[in-house]
């Protein structure tokens, strides 16, 4: 029977000397290696407190202007979260959707319909966020009804919105093991 070596203690030996040797890099000068100075490595940089800046300056400088801050303007109101838009310069994000939304907005368009799909999961198909942002735009926008309905649904008893029954159908997925007959 063979006896089993215990190594812990090799190991804390080893991580002790690893964060002394770190601890005392701290006191070597800045290393320059073919131009280029090297950091100091101070690996209890964030315990330690920052040194007075007004120390640091000297009394010969010329005090620097102060930063002018450019003036934001928020246009998201107190209690309304607004819709943030991430896209790039290549118009490709919500711009399309603004403008199709102030197309219905203004009077002298004839093309006043704007389809909207929202995608998601069963917050979307029970039409719990749905139900709002449709009765809000429509309200500002103009419009009736609840969208596309599916045939079948195993959410529709969820749904408050829209109420229906169905019967007779076979429902496949792409995922389904399945295959049609």
């Amino acid at each position: 029977m063979e006896i089993i070596k215990n190594y812990l203690k090799y190991s804390l030996w080893f991580v002790l000397i690893v964060f002394a040797v770190l601890l005392g890099l701290h006191w070597l000068p800045a290393l320059t290696i073919d131009g280029h100075t090297m950091r100091r490595v101070d690996l209890l940089s964030d315990l330690r407190y920052p040194e007075s800046e007004t120390a640091a300056a000297d009394s010969d400088s010329i005090p620097l202007p102060p930063v002018v801050k450019p003036a934001f303007v928020d246009t998201c109101r107190t209690g309304m979260t607004c819709i943030e838009d991430y896209s790039d310069s290549t118009l490709r994000g919500m711009t399309p959707f603004y403008k199709a939304l102030d197309r219905v907005s203004s009077d002298d368009s004839d093309d006043k319909q704007v389809r909207i799909a929202v995608f998601g999961d069963s917050f979307i198909e029970a039409d719990i966020f749905t139900a709002d942002l449709r009765e809000m735009l429509q309200k500002q926008f103009g419009g009736c009804g609840v969208g596309f309905v599916t045939i079948t649904s195993m959410t529709s008893g969820y749904r408050p919105t829209v109420r229906h029954t169905f019967g007779g159908w076979s429902s496949h997925a792409v995922t389904d093991s399945v295959y049609f007959d």
